[in-house]
């Protein structure tokens, strides 16, 4: 179960649980405990949370936003436009795809727009262009497993069982394995 549909049930219980008497709102916390598998003490720390809320719950931490959606699309279309290259690259050609677009009249973004596109810093632009590498899906190194060989035929690394110095077995006809014997001291 998600936090959001817990959170659905616990704002739809919290009228009941604030008209109820003691006994009515452990009973309610017994029936939100089963639903939810919540502990009973988080439970009813959720619902004064929500007793306490006057309105949605509004994060305003970190810095505000200067780059919305439509910056961040403007620049996708003319990373593509530009066949994916790095961020270095593309940083200082903007203007000139945005002019020769705009002359084209292949452009659809507003002024305010554009402007914000020119002023981005290479580093912004280096970590927007990241992002859309990764949804792209790369497999990563590699995609393939080793074959199952390696484990089927032994390869000798070592003795195996003590060959005598200067033997070795070659699987030719005999004449060429004595010619080979006296010649390379196998």
């Amino acid at each position: 179960m998600t936090m959001a549909t817990k959170q659905e049930i616990l704002k739809e219980k919290l009228a009941d649980y604030l008209a109820a008497d003691k006994a009515g709102k452990g009973e309610i916390l017994d029936q939100i405990k089963a639903v939810t598998e919540m502990n009973r003490k988080a439970v009813i720390r959720r619902l004064n949370e929500l007793q306490m809320r006057r309105g949605p719950i509004v994060d305003h931490r970190g810095r505000p936003e200067r780059y919305g959606l439509r910056v961040t699309l403007a620049l996708k279309e003319l990373w593509q436009i530009a066949n994916e290259i790095c961020a270095e690259r593309l940083h200082g050609q903007i203007s000139e795809m945005v002019r020769i677009l705009r002359r084209d009249k292949m452009w659809l973004y507003d002024q305010q727009t554009t402007g914000l596109l020119q002023l981005m810093s290479l580093g912004t632009m280096k970590n927007r262009i990241k992002e859309f590498v990764k949804s792209k899906g790369s497999g990563g190194k590699a995609t393939t497993k080793p074959s199952d060989l390696k484990e089927i035929i032994p390869i000798r690394r070592g003795p195996w069982e003590s060959p005598e110095p200067g033997f070795g077995e070659v699987g030719y006809s005999s004449p060429l394995r004595l010619v080979l014997k006296r010649r390379f001291c196998l």
